[in-house]
C-alpha cells in the first residue's frame, strides 16, 4: 500500500542516536518519501532480528537476548 517499515537501533557509536524505534515510510508512486513516521518501542533495547505485518494488519518484531517476539499496533 505504499509504505515501507524499517527497525533501527541507535547505539551512540559512530554518531547513530541512542535508542530504538520502527520507522513507518509512506511512499508516492515514484518511490519517492512522502511522509515518515517514528515509532519509538515501549519494550527494553534489543536488536531487531525480524519485523513482519501479520495478517491482523499489526506489526510483529522478534528481538535478540531472550529471544522475544513483540506485537505492535497503532496507539498502543
Amino acid at each position: 500500500n505504499g509504505n515501507m517499515v524499517v527497525g533501527l537501533m541507535g547505539i551512540g557509536f559512530g554518531g547513530t542516536p541512542l535508542g530504538q524505534r520502527i520507522d513507518v515510510i509512506e511512499l508516492d508512486d515514484d518511490l519517492s518519501v512522502v511522509d515518515v513516521t517514528e515509532m519509538t518501542l515501549p519494550m527494553q533495547s534489543g536488536r531487531f532480528r525480524a519485523l513482519v505485518q501479520g495478517p491482523d494488519g499489526s506489526l510483529y518484531t522478534a528481538m535478540d537476548g531472550a529471544g522475544t517476539i513483540h506485537k505492535l499496533t497503532p496507539g498502543g
